[in-house]
């Protein structure tokens, strides 16, 4: 499961790399990942997002974004009730990302 947040082109390598990488990596262990992304300061694509997740019915979600989005994408988490105990959330750092792409 991954969302993450759309950004000019340079920026969104990362983050677009990263979530093919989760995507495989889950395919691998048989495990199905749901990608939604949204448009930095798109509260409305932010919501967007959360409803795919939640129609995903999963329970561990992966996220990447900006500061600035992460209040917006837990309100609406919240709203949709992913921010109960039954839910693990990570957030993604990008130099995560570019560690692991080094490799």
């Amino acid at each position: 499961m991954a969302l993450h947040r759309r950004a000019p082109l340079a920026k969104r390598a990362w983050a677009g790399a990263f979530a093919d990488y989760l995507s495989a990596y889950s395919a691998e262990r048989g495990v199905t990942a749901t990608r939604a992304s949204w448009n930095e300061g798109d509260t409305a694509g932010i919501a967007r997002a959360v409803g795919t997740i939640e129609a995903a019915e999963v329970s561990v979600i992966v996220f990447l974004t900006y500061g600035r989005d992460v209040p917006a994408l837990l309100e609406a988490a919240d709203a949709c009730g992913l921010l109960a105990p039954r839910y693990v959330w990570f957030a993604v750092e990008g130099s995560m990302y570019r560690a692991l792409a080094a490799d």
